[in-house]
């Protein structure tokens, strides 16, 4: 046991005495000092099996009477030992256990020859119990990885199946876990006739542990989002059910967003996620909008504020979460911000989809075929 510095007691044949002293009860019968033997962990320190585990080199004590490692062995038939062997079990640098073979009757040692059959013996039973713990490995992470791909299933049949038909814009989305399972969070709502509230998040960190507060943060705004209820306050409302039931390691940011299509408003409230990015087709540039507040699960005293600002026919905006716009190539170069802007604006006349996937393509052909690092989001609306 490497974390507790001791050796258990896996597998033993015949009577094997313990090499420490024990109380007289233990020494009334034969069953009695192999059953302490096999429940009482050997200590890495100061024990002679121990000094094999720490040395990783075999041991040979021929005539053990006399011998001070050994001293609890020689007066007591029933803890008598008379010769004692101890070979490390060893694969490359990484020692496995020990093998140990003693005998106990009188005057029988063992040989230089059966020393060197033993420690043979021992070589092929490393390479095996390698073997068999590698194989145990494999079908733990396997195991692992089916736990996580059901957990990916699960988190999928959570998320919006498809996007819902507007009167006046149209959806687009992109969402690409770095891991099977996601931190990034989306949700659309369509909150009555004439509104729908878009939703992005993003926890820090990744896998399961991530995912399990995007369930939280989804599960709470399934219950409060109304179209009664303004954006500033939903976020109030999201903090105060996660603020203290998580790690401060698992914050989240969070935008939520309210589109009302007859009046072609939109109200904006962000929890410390990227600021929107709104296309203004009348100006031909593309603007940034923000509102002050803290991430979600910090502070739950902390005030949202919103924005409510109107949109006109070709405008776009975008909602997206980190793993966009610091997605790493090769040379370990950022996509960053200002080529996702150009993209934008170079291409803004383009359908909600196509102008996505021409995000999307941009994106590919600059990581190339450099690992995805995090979860990727984005959310593009344009308005018609």
């Amino acid at each position: 046991d490497q974390y507790e510095d001791l050796l258990q007691v896996k597998a033993t044949y015949g009577i094997y005495p313990p090499l420490t002293p024990v109380s007289d009860i233990v020494k009334l019968s034969p069953g009695s000092v192999l059953e302490h033997f096999k429940n009482t962990p050997v200590p890495i320190a100061n024990t002679v099996l121990g000094s094999v585990v720490k040395n990783a080199e075999p041991l040979l004590i021929r005539n053990t009477p006399g011998d001070q490692r050994l001293e609890a062995n020689g007066a007591e038939d029933i803890l008598y030992i008379s010769s004692f062997i101890a070979i490390p079990l060893i694969v490359g640098n990484r020692v496995l256990g020990v093998l140990s073979i003693l005998k106990r009757a009188e005057n029988q040692v063992f040989s230089d020859r059966e020393f060197e059959h033993i420690k043979t013996f021992a070589d092929y039973a490393s390479i095996t119990l390698d073997s068999l713990l590698t194989y145990l490995e494999v079908l733990e992470k396997r195991e692992m990885d089916r736990e996580v791909w059901i957990a990916a299933d699960i988190q999928q049949k959570l998320l919006p199946g498809k996007m819902p038909e507007l009167k006046n814009a149209a959806l687009s989305l992109h969402s690409l876990p770095a891991r099977g399972v996601s931190g990034d969070y989306y949700d659309i709502f369509k909150l009555d006739a004439n509104k729908v509230a878009l939703i992005i998040g993003d926890v820090a960190g990744k896998g399961i542990p991530a995912a399990l507060v995007m369930v939280m943060i989804r599960s709470i705004l399934h219950l409060i989002v109304s179209s009664q209820r303004e954006a500033a306050s939903i976020l109030s409302w999201v903090n105060r059910g996660i603020t203290g039931r998580i790690d401060i390691d698992h914050f989240a940011t969070l935008s939520y967003l309210v589109f009302d299509q007859e009046k072609r408003e939109i109200v904006y409230a962000n929890a410390a996620h990227h600021p929107l990015l709104v296309y203004k087709s009348r100006l031909g540039k593309l603007v940034e909008v923000d509102t002050p507040g803290l991430p979600i699960g910090i502070e739950s005293s902390t005030v949202y504020k919103q924005k409510r600002f109107p949109v006109e026919k070709g405008d776009l905006m975008l909602l997206y979460t980190d793993g966009v716009v610091e997605a790493m190539n090769q040379g370990g170069e950022q996509y960053t911000l200002g080529r996702l802007r150009r993209v934008i604006e170079k291409n803004s006349v383009l359908p909600a989809e196509e102008l996505l996937e021409f995000i999307k393509d941009d994106l590919r052909g600059f990581v190339g075929p450099a690992k995805q690092h995090d979860d990727q989001t984005m959310l593009l609306m344009k308005f018609q």
